[in-house]
């Protein structure tokens, strides 16, 4: 029988497996079953949590500073990837005009480091226990910046995604000097809840030199039906009049930062805006980031688009396969990448609807989940890297068994 070259690229499964495990654990199943298969495992992410991991891995030199915070910890400060040099100039896009001042205690010009900084890590909602959409902010984003570019940071790089927040990324701000004045001039707590109150956004001693990507996972605006507050505070805790709420907060934000001058009103409107509670609109309006797409930025970073180019075979997952999975996801860009390769995939469960490219694929038996492998969700969740073994030995078998010799 002809060995196939395998390429296993899944996300995080989340909640149960970070991505290296369900990697790892689905290589494993394959195989047992196919020895003489030779696998290339990248674990993937789009921006969100997991995105350090695949850095830190895909990326020469790469080095982790800081210890990773648990839950019992709750959000603050996090660990950051110091890279040697600029791997985004490699990643295909243009570098920025070159900052010739150091960074505030970091590296002078003509030693590079660009740091990564991952939401998830400081602040996420699996930090938060309960969750607390009215309260939950980025502050501990913001200490992980300035910690990063105490370290020698010259550039920046800020993984939106998994965040338990909604407050426009104004928490990161105060974190790195801004801050959050009422009408009066009296100091406000930066929460969601006190964006209504909000008059001005003193930034005058917010100096930050580095230049800064932020990488989302979602192409959502700042506002409406289709933005922060509507699409994700419900996944954060919030109930239906405490994401009327939010909506308000970040509305009244964006036109007292437009008011400020800082073009807020275009900003809102950017794909990305909302992603991580709009902390990408506020990183964006008031520090100058750039907003990018992650899986595909990361996919680069990894080496997955070469190693795709070399693979018979291609393989992602993540928790919950369903119609958002091919839009700035994981799934998505590994699919558009693999175009005229076969395409497996592996997730925990699926939605009602898995969308065209997932109906194409279940079409040809190329999709397993874990729970019909287990029998149940709650059986998958409790073991999930053994039925993810389980997976990836069954979509091998039939695989080998429908490709043509």
């Amino acid at each position: 029988m002809k060995s196939l070259r395998v390429v296993i690229a899944p996300d995080s499964f989340k909640g149960t497996m970070p991505a290296p495990v369900a990697a790892r654990a689905i290589a494993r199943g394959w195989a047992d079953e196919f020895p003489a298969d030779v696998i290339t495992v990248i674990p993937m992410a789009d921006g969100g949590e997991g995105t350090l991991e695949v850095l830190a891995a895909g990326v020469a030199g790469a080095r982790l500073v800081g210890e990773p915070r648990t839950p019992q910890a709750g959000p603050g400060p996090g660990p950051w990837l110091a890279c040697p040099g600029d791997p985004f100039v490699d990643a295909g896009a243009a570098a920025p005009p070159r900052n010739t001042a150091p960074t505030p205690g970091g590296s002078a010009a003509g030693e590079d480091t660009v740091g990564v900084v991952e939401l998830a890590a400081c602040c996420g909602l699996g930090l938060y226990d309960p969750p607390a959409p009215l309260t939950a902010n980025t502050y501990g984003l913001g200490q992980t910046i300035a910690r990063a570019l105490a370290g020698g940071a010259t550039r920046l790089i800020v993984a939106l995604g998994g965040s338990a927040s909604t407050d426009g990324g104004v928490g990161a701000l105060v974190a790195l000097g801004a801050r959050m004045l009422d009408a009066g001039g009296g100091e406000l707590v930066p929460s969601p809840e006190k964006l209504r109150e909000l008059g001005e956004l003193d930034l005058s001693d917010v100096r930050i030199s580095a230049d800064i990507e932020v990488l989302t996972d979602v192409t959502n605006p700042l506002l409406g039906a289709a933005g922060a507050a509507a699409t994700f505070a419900p996944q954060k805790g919030a109930d239906a009049s405490q994401v009327a709420v939010l909506e308000a907060g970040l509305r009244h934000l964006a036109n007292v930062l437009e008011r400020q001058g800082l073009a807020a009103a275009d900003a809102a409107k950017r794909p990305g805006a909302g992603a991580a509670g709009g902390t990408a609109f506020g990183l964006a309006t008031a520090l100058g980031a750039r907003i990018r797409p992650g899986a595909p930025t990361l996919a680069i970073l990894s080496g997955l688009d070469a190693a795709i180019g070399r693979a018979d075979v291609v393989i992602t997952g993540e928790g919950q396969l369903d119609a958002t999975s091919w839009a700035g996801k994981v799934a998505g860009e590994v699919h558009r990448l693999a175009a005229g390769r076969r395409v497996g995939v592996i997730a925990g469960t699926t939605g009602t609807d898995i969308g065209n490219a997932g109906r194409a694929i279940a079409g040809r038996g190329d999709l397993v989940t874990l729970t019909e492998i287990a029998g149940d969700a709650a059986t998958a969740r409790g073991e999930p890297a053994r039925f993810a073994a389980a997976a990836g030995a069954a979509l091998s078998r039939h695989i080998h068994g429908t490709i043509v010799p």
